[in-house]
């Protein structure tokens, strides 16, 4: 599951979780028991977008665009380092 939030802390905006799923392609079971566990640490947001059919778009908080810019920057450090 690391693997799954890496990717979704480096989202630069909303994104959709059908999309999420096919891009990361993970099981609905594990990808929906990342995203609960970011929600809960509150790192993303869920908000339900009623339309013909319900969609779920995903955000995140401010404390997970925090934790985006530090994951961020450790990146730039490790490629300059390694």
């Amino acid at each position: 599951m690391y693997k799954v939030n890496s990717l979704i802390l480096k989202k630069d905006n909303k994104w959709n979780y059908k999309k999420t799923q096919k891009v990361l392609m993970k099981s609905p079971k594990i990808l929906s028991k990342s995203l609960q566990e970011l929600q809960i640490n509150d790192i993303v947001f869920r908000s339900e977008l009623k339309q013909n059919c319900i969609a779920i778009e995903y955000d995140l908080t401010a404390h997970g665009k925090i934790l985006r810019s530090l994951l961020r920057a450790i990146e730039c450090w490790g490629d300059k380092a390694f």
